[in-house]
């Protein structure tokens, strides 16, 4: 269903919906039959999108390499907001059991965290001088964990503060590209 190379693809927390974005610029949703349900092209105009995250079973998130967000619904065929608090490529991003706020790690070394309900910026880190290639929510949204371009795991325990540093752990030998969440402490 697209014409080049597929950037990013994520599955709907059921299971039964796939997210996809390609090197052409369209963005589609796929059912489990495999039947594109939803697209839309040139979904971020010229920039390719970086990052896919469902929200719910209509909604959806992508992010550019610009460090836009659109948030998407497919009953209404359009994007519903745009977000845009970074400024280099949205590496990741992930959304929190409550499903009101969506997290973004860039490349920029920012960690954002979006309002879903009031579609605007809850919370902004410092730049890290490192970029944030993943990003996971864990103990039920106190947490926040990005893993660095470096090998750096930052674990973020703050809401909305200046000074909000992480804990750091050093020693990864390689860049931590994605992270996976077994449970709300693993």
């Amino acid at each position: 269903h697209h014409s080049v190379s597929c950037r990013t693809i994520n599955f709907s927390p059921s299971g039964q919906t796939l997210y996809t974005s390609s090197l052409d610029k369209s963005v589609c949703v796929v059912n489990s039959c495999g039947k594109v349900t939803w697209s839309a092209c040139d979904a971020h105009g010229i920039l390719n999108v970086s990052s896919i995250e469902p929200i719910d079973v209509n909604v959806f998130a992508t992010g550019d390499e610009g460090g836009r967000i659109k948030i998407w619904d497919v009953r209404q065929r359009v994007s519903i907001a745009e977000l845009s608090a970074q400024e280099d490529y949205v590496a990741a991003m992930t959304v929190g059991d409550s499903q009101s706020l969506l997290f973004s790690a860039s490349g920029d070394g920012t960690l954002a965290t979006y309002n879903l309900k009031q579609r605007k910026l809850f919370w902004k880190s410092a730049c890290m001088e490192d970029e944030l290639l993943s990003v996971e929510v864990m103990k039920n949204e106190r947490k926040i964990v990005t893993g660095s371009q470096s090998g750096v795991i930052n674990i973020w325990e703050c809401e909305k503060s200046d000074d909000c540093l992480p804990e750091r752990f050093v020693g990864h030998p390689e860049s931590i590209q994605s992270l996976v969440k077994v449970d709300e402490h693993t």
